[in-house]
């Protein structure tokens, strides 16, 4: 008799919530205006605003990396600040690099 199948898609052992966790980073809003505006976007419509963010910095700076990562959702936490998803864990890292001094309001 064989083990029962896992619930979850697996990949080498890891479950796809694990998997998910590393395309996810938390951007941190420190101005409590950003907090309160992005409070008034819906999920849909702040994943939009962001990813335009995003390209707009890679085009400004000239980050071909960053210019090819895609912001697939967004949503606020309590905290105030915004958790992202990108499509894998290349973007999510490439992200993470160039994170530092910005905000998710375009800073």
């Amino acid at each position: 008799m064989s083990p029962p199948a896992a619930p979850w898609p697996t990949l080498s052992g890891a479950r796809s919530s694990a998997l998910k966790g590393d395309r996810e980073l938390t951007v941190r809003l420190n101005d409590s205006a950003a907090v309160a505006a992005y409070r008034r976007e819906t999920p849909a419509s702040m994943t939009l605003k962001i990813d335009k963010l995003r390209a707009k910095m890679a085009w400004q700076k000239t980050i071909v990396p960053l210019a090819s990562a895609k912001v697939v959702a967004a949503r606020q936490l309590v905290s105030g600040n915004i958790r992202l998803t990108v499509r894998s864990t290349r973007e999510a890292k490439l992200l993470r690099t160039h994170q530092e001094g910005h905000t998710a309001a375009g800073d």
